[in-house]
């Protein structure tokens, strides 16, 4: 894809973003279960508490990203906050649209406009950005990789892994689940140009590389192993991440139009994640082309599904769908 095109990706990303700040600026309240908690995070890391070690918190790539955005600003109120999770957000839109404007290189940049558009629709959870654009990072990454399999992308993308992993702990499990998924696909339907355990080893190579910012803490932040291992028992003991809310299937009531749409999501998720990784092996047998977008795409959305179901809301749902959301568009 030409130097230009990726100019002009990024201005829409920028331009969409920017209409968009308005709307969030100027959002009246602030939401104390969920972006109240990620605003106390920050303040707290901007004054030298470690997260996890201090606080009850996520895993710690959010929390000093937006410290370092409200650093430089001098500001630790609310508005800084939004603009750096506004940052994040655009990068992401970014990276979806290369993405998929790679598997449609013929398409005009007019086309790209409602893809933007059905793309930066689901970005309304704005303190949840960082797992939305982590989850893109990880599509592009893995397309990458299907585009051209080699030792150096398998680096690549086990390195973008582990810096997912900084970012959240579960992101570092779906994509070792997806990632995993693509290294055989391509080593068993490759034609012997990518060797399974030289191509495993380079992965995991760049998954340590990628994670050394979280290891390096754990290491020399007193404290903070211990509190990080207790975190992680804590979710074993309890066996979910989040609470639980029942599957809005379809026909669940109360039944109407937002309703049904959202169960018919649940639904799709699934379905389409199954019938999506059974189609790539498929085409690859039968030597037909597919997108590397929706083939990367179809190895995640199962894994990512996890976190759609762990509590079954819009707003989780949101945070999962962006797999589902590429692999469609791709194609």
């Amino acid at each position: 894809m030409r130097a230009k095109r990726y100019l002009a990706l990024g201005l829409l990303a920028a331009l969409i973003m920017a209409a968009r700040w308005p709307i969030q600026r100027y959002f009246n309240g602030v939401l104390l279960a969920d972006e109240g908690f990620l605003w106390y995070g920050v303040q707290r890391t901007l004054l030298g508490d470690v997260p996890i070690r201090d606080f009850m918190a996520y895993d710690l790539g959010r929390y000093y990203l937006s410290a370092a955005v409200m650093g430089l600003m001098g500001d630790n109120g609310i508005m800084a906050l939004r603009l750096a999770t506004s940052i994040f957000a655009g990068l992401g839109l970014f990276l979806a649209l290369v993405v998929i404007a790679r598997s449609r290189p013929e398409d005009d940049i007019l086309v790209m406009l409602p893809v933007a558009g059905i793309l930066v629709l689901w970005i309304f959870t704005p303190y949840k950005t960082f797992d939305i654009t982590t989850s893109i990072a990880l599509v592009a990454v893995l397309a990458h990789l299907i585009e051209r399999p080699s030792r150096r992308r398998c680096f690549v993308s086990g390195l973008v892994l582990g810096l997912a992993a900084v970012f959240g702990r579960n992101h570092g499990l779906y994509g070792l689940i997806g990632g995993f998924g693509v290294i055989v696909f391509l080593a068993v339907f490759n034609h012997g140009r990518l060797r399974l355990l030289s191509a495993l080893g380079w992965w995991a190579a760049g998954i340590m590389v990628g994670y050394m910012p979280m290891l390096l803490a754990l290491a020399f932040v007193p404290g903070l192993a211990g509190a990080f291992w207790e975190d992680v028992r804590f979710i074993f003991e309890r066996q979910s991440t989040n609470l639980p809310l029942p599957v809005p299937w379809p026909w669940r009531p109360p039944i109407g139009l937002r309703s049904l749409m959202i169960g018919a999501l649940y639904i799709a998720l699934p379905l389409s994640g199954l019938a999506g990784v059974i189609y790539v092996i498929y085409a690859r047998f039968k030597d037909r082309a597919i997108p590397p977008a929706a083939a990367a795409a179809a190895f995640l959305i199962l894994p990512y599904m996890h976190h759609a179901f762990a509590r079954a809301d819009v707003e989780h749902l949101a945070q999962a769908i962006f797999p589902f959301l590429i692999g469609v568009l791709a194609i």
